[in-house]
């Protein structure tokens, strides 16, 4: 389980950066204000994503050397 989760943090992350990029990508032209000022769903969905499969990352990382350092 703590492969699938730590794999998962990854695709997560990779989910959130093309959620960005599509953001960016699309409606950049209609978007003259900086990174965050986006007006669409993706940015936050994007965010989020990234944020909570870094999370899910790192806290897999941590739990296994915590496991191995016993």
């Amino acid at each position: 389980m703590e492969k699938t989760v730590f794999f998962g943090g990854f695709v997560l992350v990779g989910v959130g950066i093309a959620l960005l990029a599509t953001d960016h990508l699309a409606f950049g032209a209609e978007i003259t204000g900086t990174f965050v000022s986006s007006r669409t769903i993706l940015f936050p969905l994007g965010i989020a994503s990234v944020l909570f499969g870094g999370i899910a990352a790192l806290a897999c990382t941590v739990v296994s050397m915590v496991r191995r350092h016993k």
